[in-house]
């Protein structure tokens, strides 16, 4: 994701990468992600639990803040090797950013 929002440096993405990263990119990681988990992992799959849950317990939920083996991992989670992926180098949530791009990329 850092390589097509031209952010591998930042290691991060910004609130302007993530409104315009391309819906055909989304889905596409999207849609690896989700096969190659067998349906534990991708985007629909939080979209759904932030969904139901709300940002407080979808954090929770799929133990971000916590790194798995994959075969250990929570439904939903998705690993970070470092810091909050919720939070950027400024200290702002944008996971809100990241699913209404969903939305809007019908994800």
């Amino acid at each position: 994701m850092f390589r097509v929002a031209a952010r591998e440096k930042e290691g991060w993405l910004d609130q302007e990468s993530i409104d315009n990263f391309p819906c055909e990119d989304l889905q596409q990681i999207n849609q690896l992600w989700e096969h190659y988990s067998q349906g534990k992992f991708g985007f629909s799959v939080q979209k759904k639990i932030y969904e139901n849950l709300g940002v407080e317990k979808f954090m929770d939920a799929v133990s971000w803040y916590d790194w798995y083996e994959v075969k250990n991992a929570p439904q939903g989670h998705f690993p970070t090797w470092m810091g909050n992926p919720l939070i950027d180098a400024n200290g702002r949530y944008w996971f809100s950013s990241l699913a209404r791009r969903l939305v809007t990329c019908k994800i």
